[in-house]
């Protein structure tokens, strides 16, 4: 009797940070992480060198075996952290997980910062019991309950300057959360010259388990759609794959215990101004590229990013405002905010992405359901300084 035939299903992947290019970091697995990913699809990229020999016959000669090559593409649902940074808490104190392991990856440079009480504010500012939480250019989200009234979520914004207990904040909040309030500390992510850690990835397809190594993000792209789950989806680039029969621990399945981030209360700001849209998609542009090494096993000593190129596409109702823009080629800050965040159960569960200036360098029309919309794709490009002397922190991604 022949045996069941592999099911699609019953695929799942771990992953875990390199701390040695293409090299296992842990041989039974029970220190990689459990992915909640969807769409598991993985593809074999061996080359096959051709020959061409003069054999004295009309006919193709035998092919070599060149390099391994190998990718994996999943999709997974954006997470807040696992617990709310609240006054006086940095989030350096929430664990990291299986989502900081590829923004560290993809990006290069994690930090955090801590949470803060609020005891006035305007919609530009906030007023604390101590200022020495608040760093320029860092992303900050503020939330008290019931605002804004009637539409209560978190407020992201980025601070821009600090002094006596007043901190300065762009872009402004659309309603001002008073004393009370909470400024949380936040997990944020920027780009480093070449990336973090690469990446080691255990695909279990069924009956058969499966070992990458030398894994480098290649793409990472965001969508978000009106009362949809915001999803990111992946493509990881490998080094090498083997079959693995010492995977014996790695993690079990399980549900997620962090609710995935919807599009709901999730507003995007081009300068000041709140733009509200159909869908978001953010592609980050990641460019990447293998270090050429005939030294090593596959003729790679690694893949590292070469340079992210973000660009941030949004559908609002038709408006002349949005030709202005392209026309005048305005430049300002986007910060496109990735669920609301309404304190519940100790979790804030929100993400936001700060672009520290774009260009709408492309806008046309599209129609949904008979509504006619806009189709704007915003560019990022380097501001350089934040002011004088300070270097302009091209792009944050932070979670709450």
């Amino acid at each position: 009797m022949s045996a069941n035939a592999p099911r699609e299903r019953k695929r799942q992947i771990h992953l875990m940070a390199e701390s040695t290019y293409a090299t296992d970091p842990d041989a039974d697995g029970s220190s990689y992480y459990y992915v909640p990913a969807e769409g598991i699809t993985y593809e074999e990229q061996t080359e096959i060198l051709d020959t061409a020999y003069s054999t004295g016959r009309n006919f193709p000669t035998e092919s070599e075996v060149g390099a391994q090559g190998h990718s994996v593409t999943f999709s997974v649902p954006l997470i807040g952290l696992a617990s709310a940074a609240g006054n006086g808490v940095n989030a350096s104190t929430v664990t990291d997980d299986w989502l900081d392991v590829l923004l560290i990856s993809i990006f290069g440079v994690q930090s955090t910062t801590e949470g803060e009480s609020v005891t006035g504010s305007t919609t530009s500012s906030l007023t604390t019991a101590d200022s020495s939480w608040a760093t320029v250019q860092n992303l900050v989200p503020v939330h008290i309950a019931s605002v804004p009234t009637g539409n209560e979520r978190t407020q992201w914004s980025q601070i821009q300057s600090s002094a006596t207990g007043t901190t300065s904040i762009a872009p402004t909040l659309q309603a001002s959360p008073g004393n009370g309030a909470v400024a949380y500390g936040v997990k944020q992510y920027r780009v480093d010259d070449d990336g973090g850690s690469s990446i080691a990835l255990v695909l279990t397809d069924d009956a058969l388990v499966y070992t990458f190594l030398g894994g480098r993000v290649t793409s990472l792209r965001i969508t978000g759609e009106h009362k949809r789950r915001a999803m990111a989806q992946v493509t990881i680039q490998f080094d090498r794959r083997a079959l693995d029969t010492g995977k014996s621990s790695l993690p079990s399945a399980a549900r997620m215990a962090t609710t995935p981030v919807k599009m709901f209360r999730s507003p995007v700001f081009f300068g000041n101004t709140r733009i509200a849209t159909r869908m978001v998609e953010i592609d980050f542009g990641l460019s990447a590229a293998e270090v050429q090494d005939t030294e090593s096993t596959n003729g790679r000593g690694g893949y590292e990013l070469v340079s992210i190129a973000p660009t941030v596409t949004i559908e609002p109702l038709r408006s002349n405002t949005y030709d202005g823009y392209k026309q005048a080629l305005t430049r300002d800050p986007l910060l496109v905010q990735l669920g609301g965040g309404v304190v519940s159960g100790g979790v804030l569960n929100s993400l936001a992405l700060h672009l520290a200036r774009c260009e709408a360098r492309e806008v046309s029309y599209t129609a949904q359901d008979g509504i006619t919309r806009n189709r704007v794709v915003f560019t990022a490009v380097d501001r350089i300084e934040f002011s004088a002397g300070v270097a302009s922190q091209f792009m944050t991604l932070a979670r709450a």
